[in-house]
């Protein structure tokens, strides 16, 4: 099995479904894992499963599309495990535009 030890892993929509059973493999994998999610108590939820299984983790209630709280994120979790080796992005937007047209 390969082994995620010393990485850290940032897991964007990690709060349910597919980001949670992500975040929930890395950290098994043995990756230090910033949870993600607009929900700050889903975000917690796994943060906590995640410890309970000895593994360093930290929830990070953020909204994806606002640039300063992501800018802010980042530098938290850059602050916290001192790097971001691993990046993972199973959050849902529902927006209906063309991405190049988003400004943020």
């Amino acid at each position: 099995m390969t082994t995620l030890e010393g990485k850290t892993a940032m897991v964007a929509g990690g709060g349910g479904g597919i980001g949670r059973s992500v975040a929930l493999a890395l950290a098994r994998a043995g990756a230090k894992a910033a949870v993600v999610d607009i929900a700050k108590a889903n975000a917690e939820k796994v943060r906590d499963e995640i410890q309970a299984g000895g593994v360093d983790s930290m929830a990070c209630p953020v909204d994806l599309t606002k640039k300063p709280d992501v800018d802010r994120m980042v530098s938290e979790v850059i602050g916290r495990f001192g790097q971001i080796d691993i990046l993972v992005n199973c959050q849902g937007w529902d927006r209906l535009e063309p991405f190049v047209e988003s400004n943020e």
